[in-house]
C-alpha cells in the first residue's frame, strides 16, 4: 500500500498493489523432464481523494457605501477510481529439480510494479499497433509525436513478450506415453559373461514454452465544483467535469511454441553378467512430430462517448516432419543412475501451412520514413516519397521500397524487415525476397486512367484526348497469408497527380530509383528554381545525364528553353559492407552459427602482371565469390573444412550492406589404427576407427590367452 500515486500524478489519495504466484510442476513418475507451470494473479487499484474549500464575505456597493451582501463558500472535491487486473500462465519444459512450491507467495514490490507495468505495456502497445491507421486524408488526426512514439513501442511489447516466450524453449522433450513393443535380455557367450538387453517402446513426447494471459483496466475520476451562499440560496450552484476520459479495456493473449512427437525408441545395452548392474550401449529413436508456433491477441475497449471496440490479430506456422535421435546410453543399478549424451539429432520438415515472417506493418511512417540498425547497432535513415508528381511524363517508376514490410519471426522471436518485389534486386534485402509484389499485395488505382506495371513497378498515364490533368491515389494492400488473422487492414495509399499543360515545357528528372524530385513547368525563358540533388541507399549521386544510359553529361538549364527536358540521374556505387556467418560442424553432427563477422578484406588481379592487391572497400553490387573468401584471408581454422555443398557460393552486395554470406565447417574426419603389431593374424587383424576432428577417443582392450594387455603404444614419428 501506498499513498504515491501512478495513474493519478496530480491528485492525492492511496495505491493497493497485490500479486499472488502459484507455481508447480506436471511431471512422469522417474523422469527429471517436467512441465513447470506458474500462474501470477496481480491487483491493483487506486483511489483519488481530494478536497479544497474556501470562502469568504461577498461585498457590494449601494450608492458610495459599501456593505455584506452574503457569505460564499467554494469548494471542490475530486474523486477517482483505476483498477487493473491481470492474469498470466506460462507453461514450459525444464529438466532442472527445484523444490516444488505451491503459493502463494507475495512478489516483492520491485518485481510487482515492473511486473505490472510490463502487462499493461504489452496491452497498450499490441492495441496501438493494431489501431495504426494510416490511410490517406488522415495524417492530420494522428501525427502528432506523443501518438508515434505509442506506436513506436506497440510492436516492441508484443515483440519482447513473444521472443521471452519462444526463448524459454529448449531442445528438451518430456515424454507423455510410453508403450513397450518388445524387450529381450540374453548372453553373447555359453558362459554368460556378456549379457545383452534390448528394449523396444513406442513413445510420444512434448515440448513446449506456452503463455497465456488477460487483463482488465478501468479508470474513472471527476471533479465536483459547488459554491454555496448563506442568505441567497437560490445563487448556489453545482458542477462536475472529468478529470481523465473514462474507459476499460480487456485484453486477451496467448502465445508461444507446442510440439509433439511420436516415434519408436530402441535401446541395446551390453554388460557384464547382467545389463541390470551395469551397461552401456545406444538409444536411438526415430519418428514423425509436428510443431506449432504462433500468438493470438484479442482486445475490447470503451471510452467514454464512444462505442465499444474490439480488435484481434494473431499468427500461426505449423510444422510436420520426420526425427532421428542417436543418444549413447550408459545405466547403472537398473537405470537409477544414467547418462545418455547425443550423439545425432535431426529434423527433416515435411510439410507446413504459415510463414515464419509474421508481417507487422509497412516499415516506414506516415511520412515515408523509417530507420534500420547496421551489424555495429547503428540506425540508418530512409526515406520514400508518398506521393507521384507526373507532369508530361506519362510512365514513372515507383521504388520496391514501398513493398518493404517490418515482421517478427514466429520461430525465434525478434524483428525483421523484408522487400516484398521479387522482380526488383536492388531494393532494400531485396535478395531475399521470396514473392512478387502482386503475389502479395492487392494493387488499387482510384482512376482508371493510371495502370501499374507489377513486372517493372510502373505506372502508366492514358489520358483522354483533351485532357491535360488527372489526380488519384494508389492504395497497396497487404494479403493475410494462411493461417495469420488481423482485424485491421494493413495498406498504404500514395497520391499520384498527373499533368499535361498546353502551355510551357516540362523540367523532368528521372531519378531512377533515387528519391523523388517533382516535374517543373516553365515558360521559355523562365528562371528554373535550384534543385537539390536526389539520394540513394548504397550509392552516390554521379550528375545528371541527358540520356538514360547516363553517357551525355548535362547540367540543369539556368533558364528554361523552347523544348521539355527530361534529365537522368546516374548512381556510383559507394563503399559497403557485408556480414559472413559462420556454422562450424558440432560433434553430433549438426552446424552451430559460432561466430559472426563484418567483411573480410578483398583481392583484385591485375590481368597483366597477375599481381594480387588488397582492396580496403567493397562497393555496392560487387559480386562476393565465398571461394575467394576463404582463399584470400585464410580463414579455416586447424581441424575443419568448408562444406561446399552449403557454403553460399556467390552473391551480390546489396545497397544497404545487408547481404550475408554464409559459409559451412565440417569437421575433417582422420583414421586411428589399432595393431597387435607381431601378434597380428586373421584372428587379430588391425581395427580401424574413424574419428571427427576433437572427437572423444575411447580406447578399445583386447583380450589375448596367454597375455596381460597393458596399453598402446604410438606409432613412431607420431
Amino acid at each position: 500500500m501506498s499513498r504515491d500515486l501512478v495513474h493519478f500524478e496530480e491528485g492525492s489519495g492511496f495505491r493497493v498493489e497485490v500479486a499472488l504466484e502459484y507455481a508447480f510442476d506436471v511431471q512422469k513418475t522417474g523422469s527429471k523432464n517436467k512441465v513447470a507451470i506458474k500462474m501470477t494473479a496481480v491487483f491493483e487499484t487506486e483511489v483519488l481523494l481530494g478536497f479544497s474549500a474556501n470562502g469568504g464575505a461577498v461585498w457590494k456597493t449601494k450608492w458610495i457605501f459599501p456593505y455584506i451582501y452574503d457569505y460564499k463558500m467554494s469548494g471542490s472535491i475530486d474523486q477517482g477510481l483505476y483498477t487493473g487486473i491481470a492474469i498470466t500462465a506460462t507453461a514450459q519444459l525444464d529438466e532442472d529439480e527445484p523444490e516444488n512450491t505451491f503459493g502463494p507467495e507475495l512478489l516483492e514490490p520491485d518485481g510487482l510494479e515492473d511486473y505490472a507495468q510490463q502487462l499493461i505495456d504489452l496491452s497498450e502497445s499490441i492495441k496501438n499497433m493494431m489501431e495504426k491507421d494510416k490511410q490517406a486524408g488522415e495524417e492530420g488526426e494522428g501525427g502528432d509525436e506523443d501518438d508515434d512514439e505509442s506506436a513506436g513501442t506497440a510492436s516492441g511489447g508484443l515483440l519482447e513478450k513473444y521472443e521471452r516466450v519462444i526463448s524459454a524453449a529448449n531442445d528438451k522433450w518430456i515424454d507423455l506415453i510410453e508403450a513397450p513393443i518388445f524387450a529381450a535380455e540374453g548372453s553373447l557367450d555359453p558362459f554368460y559373461v556378456t549379457a545383452y538387453s534390448i528394449d523396444v517402446k513406442f513413445v510420444v513426447s512434448a515440448n513446449m514454452s506456452v503463455a497465456i494471459g488477460m487483463s482488465f483496466q478501468y479508470e474513472k475520476s471527476q471533479r465536483h465544483t459547488f459554491t454555496m451562499m448563506l442568505f441567497h440560496r437560490n445563487q448556489s450552484s453545482s458542477e462536475t467535469v472529468d478529470l481523465s476520459t473514462e474507459y476499460f479495456q480487456f485484453d486477451f493473449y496467448a502465445m508461444g511454441t507446442l510440439g509433439i512427437r511420436a516415434g519408436v525408441r530402441a535401446k541395446v545395452l551390453f554388460g557384464l553378467f547382467s545389463t541390470k548392474l551395469a551397461g552401456i550401449g545406444l538409444q536411438l529413436e526415430a519418428g514423425a512430430y509436428a510443431r506449432l508456433w504462433g500468438y493470438f491477441y484479442y482486445c475490447m475497449s470503451w471510452e467514454k462517448g464512444k462505442d465499444i471496440e474490439s480488435s484481434a490479430t494473431g499468427a500461426v506456422l505449423m510444422e510436420i516432419g520426420a526425427y532421428l535421435e542417436v543418444n549413447l546410453a550408459m545405466e547403472v543399478m537398473n537405470g537409477t543412475f544414467s547418462f545418455n549424451p547425443s550423439i545425432y539429432s535431426n529434423e527433416w520438415p515435411i510439410w507446413h501451412v504459415g510463414e515464419r515472417e509474421n508481417v507487422l506493418d509497412f516499415v516506414y511512417d506516415e511520412e515515408g520514413k523509417w530507420t534500420e540498425e547496421n551489424d555495429d547497432g547503428a540506425e540508418i535513415k530512409y526515406s520514400i516519397p508518398l506521393s507521384f508528381d507526373m507532369v508530361r511524363t506519362r510512365t514513372m517508376e515507383v521504388p520496391s521500397e514501398i513493398f518493404r514490410m517490418r515482421y517478427m519471426d514466429l520461430k525465434e522471436g525478434g524483428e525483421g524487415c523484408l522487400t516484398y518485389d521479387g522482380n526488383k534486386r536492388a531494393g532494400l534485402n531485396a535478395a531475399t525476397s521470396e514473392y512478387d509484389d502482386e503475389e502479395r499485395f492487392f494493387v488499387e488505382m482510384s482512376d482508371p486512367h493510371f495502370k501499374y506495371n507489377p513486372v517493372d513497378n510502373t505506372i502508366t498515364v492514358v489520358p483522354e484526348e483533351g485532357v491535360g490533368s488527372y489526380e488519384g491515389t494508389m492504395t497497396i494492400i497487404w494479403k493475410q497469408p494462411d493461417l495469420t488473422y488481423a482485424s485491421k487492414t494493413i495498406s498504404q495509399t500514395f497520391n499520384i497527380t498527373w499533368v499535361d499543360p498546353d502551355a510551357g515545357y516540362c523540367l523532368a528528372f528521372d531519378t531512377k530509383g533515387g528519391t523523388t524530385i517533382k516535374t517543373k513547368v516553365y515558360g521559355i525563358g523562365k528562371e528554373v528554381e535550384e534543385v537539390e540533388n536526389p539520394t540513394k541507399v548504397g550509392y552516390a549521386f554521379g550528375g545528371w545525364y541527358s540520356d538514360k544510359a547516363c553517357t551525355r553529361a548535362e547540367a540543369i538549364p539556368s533558364t528554361m528553353p523552347a523544348h521539355d527536358v527530361t534529365l537522368y540521374a546516374k548512381w556510383i556505387p559507394i563503399p559497403n559492407v557485408y556480414t559472413v556467418r559462420h556454422y562450424y560442424e558440432s560433434l553430433s553432427t549438426q552446424y552451430e552459427l559460432t561466430e559472426t563477422t563484418k567483411q573480410y578484406n578483398v583481392y583484385e588481379v591485375d590481368e597483366t602482371s597477375g599481381k594480387k592487391t588488397r582492396r580496403d572497400y567493397i562497393y555496392t553490387d560487387d559480386v562476393l565469390k565465398a571461394e575467394e573468401l576463404v582463399r584470400d584471408n585464410q580463414i579455416v581454422p586447424e581441424g575443419f573444412e568448408i562444406d561446399w555443398s552449403l557454403t553460399t557460393s556467390s552473391m551480390s552486395v546489396a545497397p544497404d550492406g545487408s547481404t550475408v554470406v554464409d559459409i559451412y565447417y565440417k569437421r575433417q574426419i582422420h583414421s586411428v589404427t589399432y595393431s597387435m603389431g607381431e601378434l597380428k593374424d586373421s584372428d587379430n587383424p588391425d581395427v580401424v576407427i574413424r574419428y571427427r576432428y576433437r572427437e572423444t577417443i575411447y580406447v578399445p582392450t583386447y583380450f589375448m590367452r596367454g597375455y596381460t594387455f597393458e596399453n598402446w603404444e604410438k606409432e613412431s614419428g607420431l
